[in-house]
């Protein structure tokens, strides 16, 4: 079961064995009420999905990581989609046993033993919009008040 603790802005989760991120961290954020923030984070997962976004295609690539690795690098951020959905852009380094490194766009990633994640809140909505050329979310950076 995943757990929360927080100190002013920073917010720590931990997930555990089995649990998915980012779907498991959800519940967390919105029982804390956090509108948006840069998030980074360690642990491992036993298998684990990212991608490539490749520009020729305007389309994300699936990489199956189908094997235990480390987390040695997870940054990336919360914010709200057009719909008001919270989403969690991340990207992520895992090292797998014999120290080879695949990384991307974190789709999902299923925990073993732990994930630690830190996250520093804003006190406004970070806000995704569509750009039409990429059709990918964009941060939207415009000053709403």
């Amino acid at each position: 079961m995943a757990h929360a603790w927080h100190d002013g802005s920073l917010h720590i989760f931990r997930l555990d064995c089995g649990e998915a991120f980012p779907g498991a961290l959800f519940p967390l954020l919105a029982a804390e009420d956090i509108p948006g923030g840069l998030l980074s984070g360690i642990g491992a997962f036993e298998r684990a999905t990212v991608a490539y976004f490749d520009t020729a295609t305007n389309r994300y690539l699936d990489i199956a990581v189908a094997e235990q690795v480390e987390v040695i690098t997870l940054t990336g951020n919360l914010a709200q989609l057009e719909n008001g959905e919270p989403f969690i852009h991340a990207h992520v380094a895992l090292s797998r046993r014999d120290g080879g490194v695949v990384a991307g766009h974190l789709r999902e990633g299923i925990v073993n033993p732990t994930l630690e994640v830190f996250l520093h809140a804003t006190r406004r909505p970070l806000r995704r919009v569509i750009d039409p050329a990429s059709g990918l979310g964009r941060l939207d950076l415009r000053d709403s008040g």
